[in-house]
Parts: structure tokens; C-alpha cells; sequence
């Protein structure tokens, strides 16, 4: 089923974002070609864009009905983490602007082919209003484009967040974590070791002084007693 619904979501924008691109460049460049009044250029256009109307719902809706049906399978997913939501939400608004701006295409072209023919009677109030409305459609038919573009980048944006990482990049980590741990355990090895050694060092010390305490104390002594005796008899011999 998940399959079902990424190829509804791909290539419903696919569709959306090929037929705006084509819509402002083909379409366009075909339509305006030739000696023929605005007016009439511009009802070849409308012509176009009203042939590819149909199109373009069935696009947009597949894309929606799939996106949808993405989020729905994948929501623990969406819950378990931050960026994966927030691009979600991101990637809708910018697909209800494309909705807009695509519906208001519709909107304003008619406006305009009416404004257009109104303006071929040469009053000025008329070739003014024609000349906003040129505009505001120049605008609309350059947003969609856009929007859907962005909505392409955003969807491979959803994409490599689905990845898990790299094997490859996983096993250096790996390594990494299992070589720090090594290093810590030998660290720790050789502080014990160096602790040990000064205990050893400092019982040894200690050690040592007290023997060398004992042996003065057995040669001092002998020594002290003859020197007494000596003085004693050289004392009495005087």
C-alpha cells in the first residue's frame, strides 16, 4: 500500500510542476507567436490553459491523496522525530499555496481574455485594467512553477530522512565507540597500576627506614656503652 500511495504523491507533483513549467514557456511561447491582436493571443493561451485544467485537478488531487496516505502509514515516524514533522508541515503549506496560486490561474485568466477584448475598443480605463490583470496572471503562472519546485525538494527532503545511515558510516562509528572504550579501560588499567606502585613505592620507603633505624640503634648502642667505659677509666686514672 505504501506504494501505492508514493507513486500517487510522485506522480501527481511530477505532472503539476512539468505542466507549470510548460504552461509559462511552451504554451506561452506558441500561443504569442504570430501577427494576430492580444486579444486573440491571448484567448490561445486560455485555450491551452483550459485543456490542461483537468489535468492538472487530477494531478494535485493525486498528489494529496497520496501524501496523505504517506503520513498516515508513517506517523510514528513523524512523532519519533522533530525534523521529519517539520518538513511535513512545511511541505503542506507550501502545497496549499500551489493549490491557490494554481486555482487562481484559472480565475484570473478569464478575467483577463474578457479584459483583453474590452480593451481592443481603445479606452484607456480598459487597456489599464487589462495591463493589472496581465500582470497579477504573469505572477500566478511564474508562482506555481515555484511552489511545486520547492515542493519536489521538500518530498527529497522526506526521503533521505526515511534512509537509516550509511553502513559504512555506521561501522566507523562503531569503531570509534569500541576504540574509546579501550582507551578508556587502558587508562583506567594504568592509573591502578600507577596507584599501586606508589602504595609500594611508599610501604617500601617506610620499610627501609625503619630498618635503618634498628641497625643504628644496634651499632649506636655498643659504641655509646664503650665510649662511657673509656671516659669512666681515663676519669679514675686522673
Amino acid at each position: 500500500m505504501n506504494t501505492i500511495f508514493r507513486s500517487l504523491h510522485d506522480l501527481g507533483l511530477a505532472s503539476w510542476f512539468g505542466g507549470a513549467v510548460m504552461g509559462i514557456t511552451g504554451l506561452r511561447g506558441a500561443a504569442y507567436s504570430g501577427a494576430d491582436s492580444v486579444a486573440r493571443k491571448t484567448g490561445r493561451e486560455a485555450d491551452g490553459w483550459s485543456a490542461w485544467s483537468p489535468v492538472v485537478a487530477i494531478s494535485a488531487g493525486a498528489h494529496l491523496i497520496g501524501g496523505a496516505g504517506l503520513i498516515v502509514t508513517d506517523w510514528d515516524r513523524h512523532q519519533r522525530r522533530p525534523e521529519v514533522m517539520r518538513t511535513t508541515v512545511i511541505k503542506a503549506a507550501v502545497t496549499g499555496a500551489a493549490m491557490l496560486t494554481t486555482a487562481l490561474q484559472g480565475v484570473v485568466g478569464k478575467r483577463l481574455l474578457q479584459a483583453e477584448q474590452d480593451a481592443e475598443s481603445g479606452e484607456q480605463d480598459a487597456q489599464r485594467h487589462a495591463a493589472r490583470l496581465r500582470l497579477q496572471a504573469r505572477a500566478l503562472d511564474a508562482a506555481t512553477p515555484v511552489l511545486t519546485g520547492i515542493m519536489v525538494v521538500l518530498a527529497a527532503r522526506e526521503g533521505e530522512l526515511q534512509r537509516p545511515a550509511s553502513a559504512p558510516l555506521q561501522a566507523v562509528a562503531d569503531i570509534g565507540s569500541s576504540v574509546g572504550a579501550q582507551l578508556s579501560d587502558a587508562v583506567d588499567d594504568v592509573r591502578d597500576r600507577l596507584g599501586g606502585a606508589g602504595d609500594s613505592a611508599k610501604q617500601a620507603k617506610q620499610t627501609a627506614q625503619h630498618m635503618l633505624q634498628t641497625v643504628t640503634h644496634a651499632v649506636a648502642e655498643p659504641v655509646k656503652d664503650n665510649v662511657d667505659l673509656v671516659r669512666d677509666k681515663l676519669h679514675l686514672a686522673s
